[in-house]
């Protein structure tokens, strides 16, 4: 079951924020992750709207909050997007799933751009039920 994380256990990160201290870290060490993340795979739409720009990427982690994608494409802090998850039932059909966020944190290395994007809101058995159930089997 996904659980808020404790706020003791800080994640060392490579970016550093404008103030100095760490992305995802408060000052003091503490973590800014209010929810648990799980490796989660599957392909999504990314469409940046200020940007007008629509890629597909892939998602790397999920939690009821956010979720990590590597993406073709750098985007900026702050950004709002929109992300189409591409999911199968247990038919096989296909089912596509809208979320919206904002990205909170940006870092590439050479194989793919990070994005760490921030939901609107967080997921829920009514509002996102196939990515919901994923994540709470997860």
């Amino acid at each position: 079951m996904i659980t808020p994380h404790s706020t003791t256990n800080a994640i060392p990160s490579r970016t550093i924020r404008r103030d100095g201290t760490p992305g995802g870290m408060h000052v003091g060490g503490e973590s800014r992750r209010r929810f648990e993340r799980v490796p989660f795979f599957c392909k999504v739409q990314l469409t940046a709207h200020a940007e007008h720009l629509s890629v597909e990427a892939h998602t790397c982690d999920l939690s009821l909050g956010g979720v990590k994608v590597a993406a073709p494409v750098a985007l900026p802090t702050g950004s709002n997007v929109s992300l189409d998850f591409s999911l199968a039932d247990k038919a096989g059909d296909k089912t596509i799933e809208n979320v919206d966020g904002r990205v909170m944190r940006c870092d590439a290395d050479v194989e793919a751009n990070y994005l760490g994007i921030e939901f609107t809101r967080p997921l829920s058995a009514v509002g996102t039920p196939h990515l919901f159930q994923r994540l709470m089997n997860a």
